[in-house]
């Protein structure tokens, strides 16, 4: 059996920061608001994956990891952009 991720939940502190650090940075897109009373922002990362980013006060200097494989003109643009 194959499975592919659907979503997950990414706490930020900001969303609209995020969004643009999601899609202007990282060079996602954006693809506007879900869930009860619009909570989430979603980011495609492809044909059935999204981010969902959620406002959160969660403690700071909490860590959640997540791993993205991307080509290595990608990768690279993302890392200069990032080090900007």
């Amino acid at each position: 059996m194959t499975a592919v991720l659907a979503h997950t939940i990414v706490p930020v502190r900001d969303q609209d920061e995020s969004v643009y650090f999601y899609t202007n940075v990282l060079g996602f897109q954006y693809d506007g608001r879900a869930g009860m009373n619009d909570v989430f922002a979603m980011i495609c990362l492809n044909d059935s994956s999204t981010l969902d980013l959620r406002d959160s006060d969660e403690i700071p200097g909490l860590i959640h990891h997540y791993a993205f494989a991307l080509g290595r003109p990608h990768f690279d643009r993302s890392f200069q952009a990032i080090n900007d």
